[in-house]
């Protein structure tokens, strides 16, 4: 009875211990246990890695060649802006005066095209370059020799003709009434009578003389030089 009891008991025992190895087996044995399926979390190989996620240092190069390539053109566009600013304007030595620049011998600055098409074809303007800055110089002083000689023999007649008078004589009617006038021309053809050749346009009369009487009238004989002459309308 004992015995028997023993022999159930262990094989009890045994047969417990064969349905765990089994189960054991089974899970260990188990294929569908470790399947891992296909998703977001899926091992891809080391080929299609590569394609999908490039290299840190791939990328770096890639961005610094771009950046260096955009820095180039930029520097190309400004050197661009820069030349074509520089060949808008040029500077040019005005020959004669010209009211919308200045006056001959400035040196002003303008459109290029409006140098190269207008003033200097026209002669109005040179280009400013170092010769013609020269021969600029050269011709100024001459000038200024001219201009100081023509101011002091200007001095000079001025001086006599204050010494001199003028006498006009012209017909008269009833009451004195001039017939006709004294005229700047009238005045250069007395001045020449006595040995000055004076240009009418330097004879200052606001209004031809149409009245007996002594007048002054003044000559421009130079920028910086007057004279007062006095001028007798007589009877004839």
């Amino acid at each position: 009875m004992e015995g028997g009891t023993i022999d159930q008991v262990q094989e009890k025992a045994n047969l417990s211990f064969l349905r765990k190895s089994h189960s054991l087996c089974r899970l260990q044995g188990s294929k569908e246990t470790f399947k891992i399926h296909d998703g977001c979390g899926k091992n891809h190989s080391e080929t299609n890695f590569r394609n999908l996620c490039p290299s840190p240092t791939s990328t770096r190069e890639s961005d610094q060649k771009s950046a260096s390539s955009r820095t180039h053109s930029v520097r190309l566009r400004l050197r661009s802006i820069e030349k074509c600013h520089h060949e808008e304007t040029m500077k040019v030595i005005l020959k004669q005066d010209y009211d919308a620049l200045g006056k001959s011998g400035d040196i002003v600055t303008v459109k290029d095209g409006y140098a190269r098409n207008f003033l200097i074809p026209k002669n109005i303007a040179v280009s400013a370059t170092p010769k013609n800055r020269r021969i600029l110089e050269e011709e100024e002083k001459l000038l200024q020799r001219r201009q100081d000689k023509d101011k002091r023999q200007a001095e000079v007649i001025a001086k006599e003709l204050e010494k001199i008078s003028l006498t006009a004589a012209v017909s008269v009617g009833e009451e004195d009434r001039v017939f006709g006038s004294v005229t700047a021309q009238t005045i250069a053809d007395l001045l020449k009578v006595k040995g000055y050749e004076i240009d009418k346009r330097k004879i200052h009369l606001e209004e031809p003389i149409k009245a007996l009487g002594i007048y002054t009238i003044s000559l421009k004989l130079h920028a910086e030089v007057e004279a007062k002459i006095r001028v007798w309308v007589v009877k004839e």
